[in-house]
C-alpha cells in the first residue's frame, strides 16, 4: 500500500464519520425543538387548569387572570369539560398536550395562534368561563 492510497482512505473514513455526526446533530436539534415546544404547551395548559381548580373552590363570582405563552407550532387549543387541550404540529405528525382541572370548564376556544396571552377565568354558576383579555 502506498502513502497516497492510505491518506485517501483516511480522508474517506474521516468524511464518513463527519457525515454521520452531522446527521445525528441535525436530528438531535430538530427533536430538541419539538421537545421545547411541547414543554411550553404543557406549561400553558397546566397553568390554566391549576387556576381553574383554585378559583372554582372560591365560588361563584371568583375571578383569576393567567398569562400563558402558546408555542410557535400551535394548531389549536380548547377547553371542554374539565380538559384543556393543545394540539401542536411536529416533524412526524401531531403532538397533543392535555391538562385536567377539577373544575368544569364552559366550552371555549382558546387562542389558536402562537404568542403570549392574558386569559380571564371567572366562575359563573359553578363553571369556569375562560375569555381572552
Amino acid at each position: 500500500m502506498n502513502k497516497g492510497q492510505a491518506s485517501l482512505e483516511y480522508l474517506v473514513i474521516t468524511a464518513f464519520i463527519l457525515l454521520i455526526v452531522g446527521l445525528l446533530a441535525a436530528y438531535s436539534f430538530l427533536t430538541l425543538g419539538d421537545s421545547l415546544e411541547v414543554q411550553k404547551a404543557a406549561t400553558a395548559a397546566n397553568r390554566i387548569a391549576d387556576a381553574a381548580t383554585v378559583i372554582v373552590a372560591a365560588g361563584n363570582g371568583s375571578v383569576s387572570f393567567v398569562k400563558v405563552e402558546l408555542p410557535n407550532n400551535l394548531i389549536s387549543s380548547s377547553a371542554i369539560g374539565n380538559v384543556i387541550s393543545i394540539r401542536l404540529s411536529a416533524g412526524s405528525g401531531f403532538n397533543d398536550v392535555t391538562a385536567y382541572s377539577e373544575a368544569d370548564l364552559t366550552p371555549a376556544a382558546l387562542p389558536s395562534s402562537p404568542g403570549v396571552y392574558s386569559l380571564k377565568l371567572e366562575v359563573v354558576d359553578g363553571n369556569v368561563v375562560i375569555t381572552q383579555v
